[in-house]
C-alpha cells in the first residue's frame, strides 16, 4: 500500500537556498533534486522513494563520508533533506512539514535530551576531578579508584 499525499508544487528548490551552494553541495542536491522531480512524473501523489547513502554518493560523485557533511550543510541552507538510518534508510527531499517536523524531531531534538543528560553527568565527574586535585594530595586523581 503506497502512502498517498496531496499534489502540491514540489517546494525543495524553493526553500533551500540555491545561489550560496559549494559545487559539491549542487552535485548532492541535484542528485536528491533529480530524484525528487523523476519520481513526481513518475507517480504524482506518491511518496518519493529515498537514496540510499552508497547511491547518493554515486550519482554525486563523491565519497560517502563527504555525501554526510555536503547533506548537512544543505539542511542549513534550509533544503528539506529527510533521511533514514534503519533500512531500507537512505535521503529524501521532502514537501510534506508534517513529515520535516517529525524528522526533526525524531533526528535531532530527542538527541539534544540525551546529549544533555551525558554532559550533565561529565560535569559531576568534571566536578570530582577538580575537588581530587584541589584536596592537596598533591598527585593527579586516581581515575580507576571509581572502577575498583
Amino acid at each position: 500500500m503506497s502512502l498517498v499525499r496531496p499534489r502540491r508544487r514540489p517546494v525543495a528548490p524553493v526553500v533551500g537556498r540555491s545561489e550560496e551552494l559549494t559545487e559539491r553541495q549542487r552535485r548532492v542536491a541535484w542528485a536528491l533534486l533529480r530524484r525528487f522531480i523523476e519520481h513526481r512524473n513518475e507517480r504524482p501523489g506518491v511518496l518519493v522513494p529515498s537514496l540510499t547513502r552508497r547511491e547518493l554518493a554515486q550519482r554525486a560523485r563523491m565519497p560517502d563520508r563527504t555525501v554526510r557533511d555536503e547533506v548537512k550543510a544543505l539542511r542549513r541552507a534550509g533544503w528539506p533533506v529527510c533521511s533514514l538510518e534503519q533500512a531500507p534508510g537512505g535521503y529524501w527531499l521532502t514537501e510534506d512539514p508534517f513529515e520535516w517536523e517529525a524528522f526533526i524531531h525524531d533526528t535531532y531534538e530527542s538527541r539534544l535530551g540525551d546529549l544533555n543528560q551525558t554532559a550533565q553527568a561529565m560535569r559531576v565527574t568534571l566536578a570530582a576531578l577538580h575537588a581530587k586535585q584541589f584536596e592537596g594530595s598533591g598527585s593527579a586523581p586516581q581515575i580507576g579508584m571509581a572502577l575498583a
